[in-house]
C-alpha cells in the first residue's frame, strides 16, 4: 500500500469516527431538549470551511504570479 493512501485512510478512518461522535452528541442534545449545541456547532463549521476556502484561494492567487516575490514577502 501506497503511503499516501495509507495515510488518506488514517484521516478518513478518524474523520468518521469524529463525525460519529458529534452526530451521537447532537442526537443525544436533540432528545433532552438542549438546542444550544445544533447553532454553535453549525456555526463553528461554517467558521471553519470559510476559513479553509480563504486560505486556499489566497494560496492559488500567490502560486498564479510567476515570480516569487508575493511567496518571499509572505515569509520575510
Amino acid at each position: 500500500m501506497q503511503a499516501n493512501r495509507k495515510n488518506l485512510i488514517g484521516v478518513g478512518v478518524v474523520g468518521a469516527l469524529f463525525l460519529t461522535v458529534t452526530v451521537a452528541g447532537l442526537v443525544g442534545n436533540a432528545k433532552t431538549g438542549n438546542y444550544v449545541a445544533t447553532p454553535l456547532l453549525l456555526t463553528a463549521v461554517g467558521l471553519a470551511v470559510i476559513f479553509l476556502w480563504l486560505s486556499q484561494f489566497r494560496v492559488r492567487q500567490m502560486l498564479l504570479v510567476n515570480t516569487p516575490d508575493r511567496l518571499i514577502t509572505l515569509y520575510h
